[in-house]
């Protein structure tokens, strides 16, 4: 059971908007940067506490039931993917999906940073006039959320140094229920080409559940509400192009047999899951970076790797599929 609350520890889902699909700006004309705003009332300022080693506390609690899971074997799994999984990780305010008695249980979504957090964890303030949100900078801040339970990791589309200009855009793939899995498959590939045909650069991630995440990287300068406005005009050309198959509203009603496009995580405080952050369901599943040609599009079912799995995966694997995601970088434009 996941508790959502305004109390305590407990906080927002990791998305903090909910709106409907709105009318892009159409394609074309003149070329230009998109246009730079900063919130007036924010300071965004990075805290870094003395780091101390971490302790697991009850390292034997199963966190994940099925497949029986351990918080020590949790640590033992970020230690294994850490080099791989930083990058995309680090510096990064995050919203956590804290389970203190394991999956299954009651669980809280928590993004500011309260009592009980070891200093281990990097925060990072985003609003002058609120806590700090907990932040990674390295492998001790990876295991000191493993302390606390935190199972999932959800991560802001910037980075601390430019935390109000995001560097990667995530387009949300989210299949109504009596949508299959090769319709997810096809979207994706889609999305890929018009992305493409903008001059950028899009790659694909595995979400452990039954969507997939399209993400792009992009080079830091247009602030939070250009890039949304950008990732809203992509999602609803697509969705006039082919009305039958996708939507950009959220609302069940007008979901059925569609693929939801959901934009809406390219917001300030919006987050979507890390890579490599495990999912708290059962078997374990983890948010897996892989290339596109791993995509099968003859599939039935979503591939899923579990938590167990991932490390000798990573292992065997000739090439990163994410090795170039800095190199791909490039400017957005309108």
């Amino acid at each position: 059971m996941i508790k959502r609350s305004d109390k305590g520890a407990g906080e927002a889902a990791p998305r903090n908007e909910r709106e409907r699909s709105a009318s892009a700006a159409p394609r074309g004309g003149a070329k230009k940067r998109l246009s730079s705003e900063r919130p007036a009332d924010v300071t965004p300022v990075a805290a870094r506490p003395p780091t101390k080693a971490v302790k697991l506390t009850s390292p034997d609690k199963v966190l994940f039931p099925d497949p029986g899971i351990t918080k020590r074997q949790l640590a033992r799994y970020w230690e294994e993917v850490a080099p791989h999984a930083l990058p995309f990780i680090e510096q990064r305010p995050l919203t956590l999906l804290r389970c203190p008695e394991g999956c299954g249980r009651q669980c809280f979504y928590q993004k500011h940073v309260g009592i009980g957090v070891p200093d281990a964890v990097a925060r990072i303030a985003v609003k002058a006039d609120e806590k700090p949100y907990a932040m990674v900078d390295g492998l001790p801040a990876l295991l000191g959320l493993v302390q606390i339970s935190a199972l999932e990791l959800h991560v802001w589309g910037s980075r601390a140094e430019h935390i109000d200009q995001p560097d990667i855009i995530v387009f949300d793939l989210d299949p109504a229920e009596d949508v299959g899995w090769t319709a997810v498959v096809a979207a994706s590939f889609l999305i890929k080409e018009h992305l493409e045909g903008l001059g950028l650069r899009a790659f694909v991630r595995l979400t452990g559940g039954k969507g997939l995440h399209v993400v792009v990287p992009v080079v830091p300068g247009p602030e939070w509400p250009s890039v949304k406005r950008f990732a809203r005009a992509v999602v609803n050309e697509i969705v006039r192009e082919d009305p039958r198959r996708f939507t950009a509203s959220m609302a069940k009603s007008q979901r059925g047999g569609k693929i939801f496009i959901d934009y809406l995580r390219n917001d300030r405080e919006a987050t979507a899951i890390a890579s490599y952050s495990p999912r708290a369901r059962a078997g374990a599943p983890v948010a897996l970076p892989i290339e596109w040609e791993e995509l099968d599009r003859d599939a039935k079912t979503a591939p899923r790797h579990g938590l167990l799995d991932v490390p000798s995966l990573v292992r065997r694997r000739e090439r990163d599929p994410w090795a170039d995601f800095e190199e791909a970088r490039r400017s957005l434009v309108a």
